[in-house]
Formats: C-alpha cells, structure tokens, sequence
C-alpha cells in the first residue's frame, strides 16, 4: 500500500475539482482516511501537515485548505469573510480552524474534524428537509 493506493480510497479527485454539492462528502471521506487504522492500513505517517511514506523525499500530500474541499469551494467564495458560505460555518455558526489546529498541532487525531464534518453534514440533511 501506497500515498496512491491512499488517495484512490481517500482523495480520488483533488479538491479543487470537487462541486460545491460534494465537497463535504469529498471532505468527509478525506478525514476518515487520516485515522491512524487507515494510514496503517496504506503504511503512511503524517507529520504535522504532510502525509507520506515517511521516508525522506517521498510524495507528500499536504493536509491544509489546499486539500480541503470545502476551502476550495467555499473559502473564497464570497468578497469579505471568508469561510462565510462554508456549510460548517452556516450549520455549526462556528469555522473549522479550531478542531484543525489540533487534529494537526495539537491531538494529532482526524476524530473532532471527523465528527464535525459529521454534525455538519446531519444538520445539512435536516434542514433540506
């Protein structure tokens, strides 16, 4: 197993590519792809931002808003404040910076962006409704 075995279960498509309409699920699934049982599972390490092999001058995805779908999507979406049309912030009323910092700084555990995402995307289903 590989960064490309990884990225064909995790990240199939980059993120700048992903629709609005997707880009939580393609943000979702991502996360889920960062537990320590899936980087095993493709014999990956994340230091910090950069998921690899581990070894030195070997690809490197870096886990930031350039790989965020809903950054790509929605941070820059409007002139003014960012993040404003994120589904985490019109769902949640709160930004993701926070649990990110400490998924990569602090905990170094996907588990709170993972469950965040999830709420986000409960309470996305609920108001559809």
């Amino acid at each position: 197993m590989s960064l490309a075995t990884w990225k064909k279960e995790f990240y199939p498509k980059a993120a700048g590519n992903v629709s609005q309409k997707s880009a939580l699920a393609h943000s979702l699934r991502k996360w889920r792809g960062l537990t320590k049982v899936n980087l095993k599972k493709h014999g990956l390490v994340m230091d910090y931002e950069c998921l690899s092999g581990g070894k030195p001058e070997t690809p490197c995805i870096i886990v930031d808003d350039s790989s965020c779908a809903l950054c790509q999507c929605f941070y820059y979406a409007l002139a003014g404040e960012p993040c404003a049309t994120c589904p985490i912030m019109l769902m949640t009323r709160d930004s993701c910076h926070e649990v990110y910092d400490d998924a990569i700084y602090g905990s170094k555990s996907p588990t709170k962006m993972i469950k965040l995402l999830e709420k986000t995307q409960k309470l996305q289903q609920k108001s559809s409704k």
